[in-house]
């Protein structure tokens, strides 16, 4: 093997471990049909939470729904510019606490999949590597290279000894299944995704807050224990292949219509009809020759020692700075940040940068259909949402953020807006939604609340998604009283989807029953 080819192995380890003692190395190779542990052949249904995107306490919470959401594996890339900052300072701290985030995984009997890099993904700042690493001399990135060679091999070696040394680390590597869990919260300035935004949700099966996206949950739930229940089959089946020849292929008039990318130029629309190209422009963010977080004015222990001024509130003005003192809301709801009226800015709770702001992007007013409808030939402008909305107007702050008694929030407000009518907030679950084919089983949970009432409810052929369920040609007559029986009052409920539970005439194949409850 060349230096090239040698350089291109990839650098994903793979750290596996079950109920057993930290101390305890399994097995793992891999042979033509699948992953082998402790010389038994395993499908591994991994999905990913990126530690830095949550915090320490939220882990367990996360790994648990995971764990009931039927996955076995936790994977997660180590982000080399959040570890080492600066050139040979580390970081391992908080939310970048990589062995008690990997010890969350083992107290709930989980595989862990780490994925070193380095290069983690193009979507976080710089793809994961650090800044300074591009001012090295000679330097060149994600290539036969000597000098990032070197670089490379200093963090991947850290990481490797790290989880060696804490007896988490099974020496054998290998290609898995990924699948995005939970997305999170991009806090402080890194990006994830849109640069407007820092929610990371991305419809994942659970939600920026950790709460449960019903049905994806549900759904998932099913299809992952389905699949694991064939386990023995899928890893030992023996495949053939039947070559049928040469044959026509019909790809259809969609083929050559389906548009990627940015579809056109992208424009600036500004006051007094001014327009600005922006299909060149470099987009900068100036803080001044020391940097805001030099002065770090958002630090409790710091709010006196600065001059701030007390003054009517300004308002539509550039640059301000504001800060405000509230109150934790009651209860173990995540909580939010409501910015609408301001401009673009960041904000920060305690010291903590929730991420930057911009309440005043707004989607455009046209497109969204009343009812999402994808059947025929596909269309980037079909089941748009969200028209003449803020691109974010709730900004997530974890509970660990927050203090019994003051806590301080501090803006700094670039564009210019309005904080009056900054309001904090707590999400609650209102709504639950979850469908079920005959025979199978339809779950409803309202995660520690109480199911109140039952919105919609059909066994049949209703049609619909949640929040837009229509009833359809037949269904069986008495299906709202049965939910509500077994499941008013209740936390959570589970329901047979068939004709023996829901009784009626309809001589339907694959009926379906569709639920939508308030919590």
């Amino acid at each position: 093997m060349n230096d090239c080819s040698r350089f291109l192995v990839l650098t994903t380890i793979i750290l596996l471990y079950y109920c057993f003692s930290f101390s305890f190395a399994l097995d793992v190779s891999y042979d033509e049909k699948a992953l082998t542990i402790d010389g038994e052949r395993k499908i591994i249904i991994s999905g990913s939470i990126h530690y830095p995107r949550s915090t320490p306490e939220m882990w367990p919470s996360l790994i648990k729904k995971a764990k009931e959401g039927g996955l076995n594996a936790i994977e997660t890339y180590v982000f080399w510019n959040a570890h080492e900052p600066i050139y040979r300072q580390y970081d391992f701290s908080e939310n970048l606490d990589l062995v008690r985030f990997i010890r969350a995984i083992h107290d709930e009997g989980l595989y862990a999949i780490l994925r070193i890099g380095p290069y983690v993904c193009a979507e976080w700042n710089y793809g994961g590597f650090p800044v300074w690493l591009h001012n090295i001399p000679g330097i060149a990135f994600r290539t036969n290279n000597e000098v990032y060679e070197n670089e490379m091999k200093n963090f991947t070696t850290l990481i490797v000894d790290m989880v060696r040394d804490e007896g988490l680390f099974a020496s054998k590597g290998g290609p898995i299944i990924l699948a995005q869990y939970h997305g999170g919260t991009n806090f402080g300035r890194v990006s994830g995704g849109p640069y407007i935004a820092t929610t990371y949700d991305y419809d994942a099966p659970l939600d920026e807050y950790g709460n449960l996206n019903q049905p994806k949950w549900g759904h998932l739930k099913q299809l992952h224990l389905l699949i694991r229940s064939m386990e023995d089959i899928l890893t030992h089946a023996v495949i053939r292949n039947v070559e049928y020849g040469n044959m026509m292929t019909n790809y259809g008039d969609h083929f050559d219509e389906i548009k990627n990318g940015i579809h056109g130029p992208v424009k600036l629309m500004g006051d007094n009809n001014q327009v600005k190209d922006l299909q060149n422009s470099t987009w900068t963010y100036k803080v001044g020759i020391h940097g805001i977080d030099k002065k770090k004015l958002y630090m409790r222990e710091n709010r006196y020692n600065r001059k701030w001024e007390l003054e009517n509130l300004p308002t539509d003005r550039m640059f301000v700075w504001y800060q405000t003192t509230f109150m934790a809301p009651m209860g173990d709801d995540p909580v939010v940040l409501d910015l609408l009226g301001l401009g673009k800015g960041i904000a920060w709770v305690n010291g903590h940068n929730i991420g930057r702001y911009w309440p005043s992007f707004f989607a455009d007013d046209n497109g969204c259909d009343y009812k999402c409808d994808y059947r025929g030939t596909y269309s980037n402008s079909k089941c748009l949402s969200g028209c003449n909305q803020s691109s974010q107007r709730w900004y997530h702050v974890p509970r660990s953020f927050l203090q019994d008694d003051d806590n301080l929030l501090v803006l700094f407000e670039e564009f210019g807006g309005n904080p009056a009518n900054l309001k904090i907030q707590t999400v609650t679950v209102g709504t639950i939604c979850a469908n079920a084919y005959e025979g199978n089983k339809l779950e409803l949970s309202c995660q520690g609340g109480t199911i109140s009432e039952i919105k919609f409810a059909s066994y049949g052929n209703p049609r619909g998604s949640c929040g837009s369920f229509e009833r359809g040609t037949c269904e069986s007559p008495n299906t709202t009283t049965i939910i509500e029986n077994a499941c008013v009052g209740k936390e959570s409920c589970v329901i047979d989807a068939s004709e023996f539970t829901f009784p009626n005439n309809c001589k339907l194949v694959g009926q379906r029953l569709a639920v939508e409850a308030i919590c």
